[in-house]
């Protein structure tokens, strides 16, 4: 790729950092947030380089912290930065493996602008972690896969930080209904977004509290939690304001209940996504489904998805209609295609996984009109034919770049070749 003068710049800064005499002087705050981000991930946090960023880049004006991704932050790294009088809106500490609750709790005296804080795969803090958290201004916290994190630790850090609108637990799997009734009750008409996906000790005490609490509540997913059999979904639809649901994998809720999911969410006119990969739904659920103001449709492996009912759906939704995927869905046809390439004019993403008898030739008239610069994403794997569109045009903005650059992934090999390598057939015969 080629770099502007401003990158050369701040990488030759990054290599040589330790050289530079009051370099924290010349830099203005952005180039030093940018610096730390990308010294981070390119592993230059070095034991050598330590003194340097603590006078240089650990600037009592920062604002936003992003140490991510590196296995060189550790608890002495977090400890200058809480010694550096900042007082960050956003600290961003995802996967690096070698911070621990220690290196946590020395971040408490900088938490009292903290708007946003971002904890994800660190695997080696606990509850006791959290309990150093402690911030009024706090509004969006992320804890998804640290997995030391148990129901104590949770029903600490709502307490110490009451004002909690965005709540993500994914993947935490010590958690249960003991922690998410708690978090219900405290944070009450403040939480408005809440991810308890892949916790597989959560039942419906805990979306009954919710629903019986968080009335604001926008965005609930519960993806994968095999236990809820959708009696406190149903209190949720009806109390709440949701506008993106996500249980996608949750075996246990009926037919029944979901039909009365989906008929009170569409009463409501306000249901934007809705994710229910691998659930049973009858027509009555996909018809309430065409009739709302769909942007992300998510039916991937819904047995009961026909030709007739895709047709239904993206005729009703088509122009609002962002993201789809009906992947998996054995009793499609090409019909299917050639629907949604008829009726959808605002896609972004499509997935057609497994769609045996795809061939590509009724998805071309996509790729015909103003409608192929909105694509940033298609899949179409698992075809039992070679499925092929007859023409890919890649626009890019990088300047003098070659096209060698442009690289594509073999699906059937795994293997990586330039795409001007690539030989497709012309589209003049594959619409023949």
């Amino acid at each position: 790729m080629v770099k502007s003068l401003e990158d050369y710049c701040l990488a030759c800064i990054a290599r040589h950092i330790t050289t530079f005499n009051r370099l924290g002087n010349h830099l203005s705050l952005r180039h030093k947030e940018v610096l730390l981000e990308r010294m981070c991930w390119h592993q230059q946090l070095t034991p050598e380089v330590t003194p340097s960023i603590f006078y240089n880049l650990f600037s009592h004006t920062l604002l936003r912290v992003n140490l991510s991704y590196s296995p060189q932050v550790t608890d002495r790294t977090l400890e200058l930065l809480g010694n550096s009088g900042c007082l960050p809106t956003s600290i961003t500490l995802n996967d690096c493996p070698n911070v621990t609750d220690r290196g946590i709790s020395c971040l408490t005296r900088i938490l009292r602008k903290t708007e946003v804080l971002k904890l994800k795969r660190l695997h080696q803090i606990t509850s006791k972690g959290l309990k150093s958290i402690v911030s009024r201004s706090l509004k969006y916290i992320n804890l998804s896969e640290s997995n030391g994190i148990s129901d104590e630790g949770i029903i600490d850090l709502v307490h110490n930080c009451p004002n909690i609108e965005k709540l993500s637990v994914f993947e935490l799997h010590k958690l249960s209904d003991v922690s998410l009734t708690q978090v219900a009750a405290i944070l009450g008409g403040t939480l408005t977004e809440i991810d308890a996906s892949d916790i597989n000790l959560v039942t419906s005490q805990s979306t009954q509290a919710l629903a019986e609490h968080c009335r604001n509540l926008t965005v609930a997913k519960f993806e994968s939690c095999v236990r809820l059999d959708g009696s406190g979904l149903i209190q949720m639809a009806e109390r709440c304001d949701l506008t993106d649901l996500w249980i996608s994998f949750c075996y246990k809720i009926s037919q029944p209940n979901i039909d009365i999911i989906v008929s009170l969410l569409r009463a409501k006119e306000r249901m934007v996504t809705f994710n229910a990969m691998g659930i049973g739904m009858s027509t009555l659920s996909m018809q309430m489904i065409a009739a709302s103001c769909l942007t992300s449709l998510s039916l991937c492996g819904v047995t009961a998805l026909t030709d007739s009912t895709v047709d239904m759906i993206t005729k009703a939704t088509g122009h609002s209609l962002v993201n789809l995927d009906v992947s998996n869905c054995l009793w499609l046809t090409n019909r299917t295609p050639a629907a949604i390439a008829r009726h959808c004019h605002a896609l972004e993403k499509l997935g057609l996984r497994n769609m045996k008898e795809l061939n590509g030739r009724e998805l071309c008239p996509l790729f015909l009109d103003k409608r192929a610069k909105n694509f940033k994403s298609i899949t179409l794997s698992g075809s039992k034919n070679d499925c092929a569109i007859g023409r890919v045009c890649v626009k890019h903005t990088i300047p003098n770049a070659p096209i060698g650059l442009l690289m594509g992934k073999d699906l059937d090999t795994g293997q990586y070749t330039r795409v001007d390598n690539v030989e497709f057939d012309s589209l003049k015969s594959k619409l023949a």
